[in-house]
């Protein structure tokens, strides 16, 4: 409890150094079986009114809520609301923002993830840039959430990241199109 009220104080606290210390020192508290909703309402909080780096900060602590680690759907809110406010940040963020809420698509998402539609969103938008980093996490998050019928519609923008010019791309390609066991990107 003691722990719980020290994280919420510094999370609340003016310094960049203090927030981010703050920042680590959730993830214990994220990690726990039932984690407390006051630290992730101050979480939320805290990424909303912080710049980039504190956003990043707190979309890579998220994982750290088993809801959010299994890529599966779970019992409770975490995921949803967890995943809901990463998209939100995203949409109003920068391409770092961008890439952290791609990343985390990708390593926790699955066909039936909430906020689907949002996540392809950005993903499509991404995996059809210039950027290979974010093209490559956005092929990454597009194999993760996919159905087998998606997986053939977007089989240009997979064929695509298979050939493009980025060894992230090709690479982040490979193991997506591997990891979804889409059929047609091994016979392509």
């Amino acid at each position: 409890a003691n722990y719980t009220k020290v994280v919420l104080a510094r999370l609340a606290d003016a310094s960049p150094l203090v927030k981010g210390g703050a920042i680590d020192a959730s993830k214990k508290l994220l990690s726990a079986k039932k984690p407390d909703q006051k630290v992730i309402d101050a979480l939320v909080a805290t990424a909303k009114a912080g710049d980039d780096a504190v956003k990043i900060a707190v979309i890579q602590a998220f994982f750290n809520v088993k809801a959010v680690q299994r890529p599966k759907s779970m019992k409770g809110p975490h995921k949803k609301a967890l995943v809901g406010v990463t998209l939100d940040l995203a949409e109003a963020g920068s391409p770092a923002v961008q890439a952290a809420a791609l990343d985390l698509v990708a390593r926790a998402g699955y066909r039936g993830l909430p906020h689907k539609a949002r996540a392809v969103k950005l993903a499509q938008t991404h995996a059809a840039g210039k950027d290979p980093g974010l093209k490559g996490l956005a092929v990454r998050a597009l194999a993760a959430v996919a159905t087998d019928k998606e997986l053939d519609a977007w089989g240009k923008t997979f064929y695509a990241a298979l050939a493009d010019a980025s060894p992230f791309v090709r690479a982040s390609a490979a193991i997506s199109v591997g990891r979804a066991k889409w059929a047609a990107g091994a016979h392509g």
